[in-house]
């Protein structure tokens, strides 16, 4: 004979609810992520923020940030090692233009900002093109050794760019040497490299501590590519096609971290003081405010600005004009807060 137990009523009330709780606790968990950067810079100051303070969270991501060296960042979502990167549009253009699908939801930095800053000895030597225009300092650098983050990359891209406009070859006008940025100025000092192509801040202490040269800056002497979208959240488009929250959510974070670097310096500079502990007070407050800078008000992608990148690449030889696609085809506007 089988008995059956019997729970009381209110026990089996008491089951039942805590069975809801914890469905409810699974159903609200935070999502996880994976968001690679291609280099550690203060330029991905909104993504240290929403992952410090708990942005991302809040809107249904946990989002863990890592370094993935240059392209790697990229390759790392195409792969599907991350679900997205913290990258520029130059990277993920020539992603698309080999193939692959890839498209930015959101744009970080509106602006090409990198500079190329010389030596003071180096720039005396050069002292009859300091005062030309854009293409005549670009003339000037043919046979220097020059210091990058990463070849191809960017602010390499930048230096190719600046040779092309002055007539000379873009591959072989310079001699060039990958350098990470911490190491940039040290570099200088010891002589290994005539100058160095990168952003703010390293470019304006090398100008600061060794009295260097700022010999071209894109954001002066490039005017015809700006906008230019410089920094993109870059994703699989299936994955915001199959959970469209989770892209939403991603842009959602950052855009929050957007309003802390606008509205609560003391919360960013906190930010910015654990991921960069050796960095100089001033050099802090420096990076601050080219974070406000360079940051738009709106993280909406900007046809322009790929546009402009597009241009940018086909330029500075890093990418034939044949391999370019219909700019509306690289970006959406959908996963927007």
């Amino acid at each position: 004979m089988t008995r059956r137990l019997r729970l009381p009523a209110a026990a089996l009330a008491a089951g039942l609810a805590l069975l809801s709780v914890a469905a409810d606790t699974m159903a609200q968990a935070p999502a996880p992520a994976t968001l690679v950067l291609p280099i550690l810079s203060t330029r991905q100051l909104p993504a240290y923020i929403a992952e410090e303070l708990g942005l991302w969270k809040a809107e249904g991501v946990d989002a863990k940030v890592s370094v993935v060296r240059g392209v790697a960042a990229t390759n790392a979502v195409i792969a599907g090692n991350a679900d997205f990167a913290f990258t520029g549009a130059l990277a993920m253009q020539r992603a698309v233009a080999g193939g692959q699908a890839l498209i930015a939801i959101a744009q970080m930095q509106n602006g090409l900002s990198h500079q190329i800053v010389l030596r003071a000895d180096v720039a005396e030597r050069l002292a009859a093109a300091r005062g030309g225009d854009p293409l005549a300092r670009g003339r000037a650098l043919a046979g220097l050794t020059l210091a990058v983050d990463s070849l191809d990359g960017q602010p390499h891209g930048y230096l190719k760019y600046a040779l092309a406009r002055a007539g000379l070859d873009p591959d072989k006008g310079v001699t060039v040497t990958p350098v990470q940025p911490p190491s940039m100025l040290g570099a200088m000092q010891s002589r290994a490299v005539d100058g160095i192509v990168f952003s703010k801040p390293w470019t304006d202490q090398a100008v600061q501590r060794l009295n260097a040269a700022m010999w071209l800056n894109s954001e002066t002497d490039a005017p015809e590519i700006q906008p230019f979208a410089a920094g993109v959240i870059v994703v699989k488009p299936e994955t915001c096609t199959r959970r469209p929250a989770f892209c939403k959510g991603m842009v959602a974070g950052l855009a929050k971290a957007v309003d802390v670097i606008r509205n609560d310096r003391a919360a960013a500079r906190a930010v910015l003081i654990k991921r960069f502990d050796r960095m100089e007070p001033a050099a802090i407050e420096e990076a601050l405010d080219d974070a406000l800078y360079s940051t738009g008000r709106t993280l909406a992608v900007s046809a322009e600005g790929m546009l402009n990148a597009q241009r940018f690449l086909v330029t500075s030889g890093l990418l034939p004009a044949s391999g370019t696609v219909e700019v509306t085809r690289l970006f959406s506007n959908d996963y927007q807060p």
